[in-house]
């Protein structure tokens, strides 16, 4: 299965992708300790320790300690430091909040630059270390709730019980905390996904229930009010949002009803893939499939696996050549910076992928359909080892 790094979407997701990285310097005042702040001030306003001492009645040596940073003021004596230099008692303790706002930027937009690589506990110990500076930023949080969250899907069963611990801990502590809708929704998402697999469904049940339905998202809304270019834009967002929801329910509507049976028999879920095939040609006509076209591949896999669960060997190998021929020809000349032309998706760029478990589309592939139970019946063919050749020759690529 081909992993995407896909933050969970929300009109300020889209904002949050097109921020430039922002970059603090080191001279910057938050990086300042009071004591520094303090010597600063003190200089800047051609002030002696032994004046400011003198206004703030207390010796000399006790500013020269905070100066040092071998002590620090006692807080009663904050506002009236404050007053002196004409300056926020936030300003004088190193609070810069346009400093921290944009350290914070930086520290996610490095996280995201290093997670786009596939590199998830690298990106996530990077928000760690902004969550030990920042330890009460939200946004930080939440961020490292997500990276966890994809580290989860992949780890050991050990692990996973670790991971999605703390990631719970993240979100309640968020939840239960932050004022801010938008980082909560997103926090809470995530948390209903990791409560429902740890088997707290009640839980689960909880946090989606008290979320807006589709008709009051956003997404929706933005349709209602926006004008011109903007409301364009927002309902061609949202109509290809929901033809992509779509396609991934489609994906994985089959399930086991209260009696045990499938809801669906071999042939409606090829019947139900093909409908999702469908919808992918209404988004990429012309065969303009860019990121799409490993959903398509997936389609095709998962067709393969029906038939051969019915001994239809042919069916399935047919399938499985055209889902093999879609990932070797992806890991070779995929290009992400490409644009779309077609016209729900047009002026729209290629997107990158990358994955967390495999190097490359090929690879994953294969190791899927040698480990699918489903392809046992068209294991043994001779057909199935030379598709299994075709990408062990492509496994590792990626131009």
């Amino acid at each position: 299965m081909v992993k995407k790094y896909k933050h969970i979407e929300s009109d300020l997701d889209v904002a949050r992708r097109a921020r430039a990285k922002v970059a603090c310097k080191p001279t910057d005042n938050y990086y300042m300790t009071i004591g520094q702040n303090i010597k600063r001030l003190r200089r800047n306003a051609d002030m002696t320790q032994e004046e400011l001492a003198e206004m703030l009645s207390i010796s000399s040596q006790a500013v020269s300690r905070w100066e040092t940073d071998s002590a620090m003021p006692d807080i009663s004596l904050l506002p009236m430091i404050a007053n002196i230099f004409d300056v926020t008692t936030d300003s004088l303790l190193g609070v810069d909040i346009s400093n921290k706002e944009a350290h914070i930027k930086s520290i996610i937009e490095e996280a995201r630059e290093t997670g786009k690589s596939g590199r998830i506990s690298e990106a996530a110990e990077i928000i760690r270390n902004g969550i030990a500076r920042y330890p009460n930023s939200y946004e930080l949080l939440s961020e490292l709730q997500e990276y966890l969250y994809i580290l989860s899907k992949h780890s050991p069963d050990k692990e996973k019980a670790v991971i999605r611990k703390e990631i719970i801990s993240l979100g309640e502590k968020v939840i239960a905390n932050c004022m801010d809708n938008q980082i909560r929704n997103r926090v809470m998402t995530t948390l209903c996904y990791t409560y429902n697999k740890v088997g707290e469904k009640e839980k689960a049940e909880k946090i989606a229930l008290s979320m807006p339905n589709i008709y009051e998202s956003g997404s929706v809304l933005r349709t209602h009010i926006e004008t011109g270019d903007r409301q364009y834009e927002a309902k061609r967002d949202l109509i290809v949002t929901l033809i992509s929801m779509a396609v991934t329910e489609l994906s994985k509507l089959n399930t086991k009803l209260d009696n045990g049976d499938w809801a669906l028999s071999d042939d409606e879920q090829i019947i139900i893939y093909q409908k999702a095939l469908s919808l992918i040609d209404v988004l990429c006509e012309d065969n303009d499939y860019g990121e799409y076209i490993l959903n398509v591949s997936d389609l095709y896999r998962n067709i393969a696996a029906v038939f051969s669960r019915k001994n239809d060997i042919a069916k399935s190998l047919e399938y499985l050549k055209k889902a093999v021929t879609i990932n070797v020809s992806f890991d070779n000349s995929y290009k992400p910076t490409q644009v779309h032309t077609s016209l729900l998706l047009r002026n729209d760029i290629y997107d990158d992928f990358f994955w967390t478990d495999t190097n490359n589309a090929s690879l994953s592939l294969l190791i899927d359909i040698n480990n699918n139970e489903d392809f046992n019946a068209v294991k043994k063919e001779a057909g199935f080892a030379d598709l299994c050749n075709e990408l062990k020759k492509a496994a590792g690529n990626r131009n």
